[in-house]
């Protein structure tokens, strides 16, 4: 049973161990994260700009609509890469945020693997952080009975 003291004693070492968040590594993910926004606002902005200038040259309807065609596939590419990108980015800071927990759940359930009820076997920060929620919720449930 997951007791709220453990937990808090657990926080404890893991801030005088360096593990809490107000870490370097999610500082530099989030400012990894801001910049690719900041990249892609800016290729976005270049982009229109440079369509809006060949679409003012264009003299019949045809080419302007060729014209259209292009700049939506480009934008398009380059949206689906860019937004790619970026996922990546939030998927890399998700890991980092849960990394902490880990040691934890070691903590509180020495030895035990948790299942994913027949599900495919994983062993990341989303298996560890619904292990760690779902002992806490227990906890919590006990507390409120008490």
């Amino acid at each position: 049973m997951v007791k709220v003291e453990d937990i808090q004693q657990y926080g404890k070492r893991a801030s005088r161990d360096g593990r809490c968040f107000g870490n370097h590594r999610f500082r530099t993910a989030f400012r990894h994260i801001a910049s690719a926004y900041g990249d892609y606002t800016k290729k976005s902005f270049e982009d229109t700009k440079s369509f809006v200038e060949k679409l003012s040259g264009v003299k019949s309807l045809d080419k302007a609509i060729e014209v259209q065609t292009e700049f939506a596939k480009s934008a398009y590419e380059t949206f689906v890469a860019e937004s790619q990108k970026i996922a990546g980015l939030y998927t890399d800071l998700a890991k980092q945020t849960f990394k902490p927990f880990e040691g934890l759940v070691r903590e509180v359930r020495p030895g035990h693997q948790p299942t994913n009820c027949g599900a495919r076997k994983t062993k990341g920060p989303a298996v560890v952080a619904g292990l760690l929620l779902v002992r806490v919720g227990e906890a919590i449930a006990v507390r409120r009975r008490l």
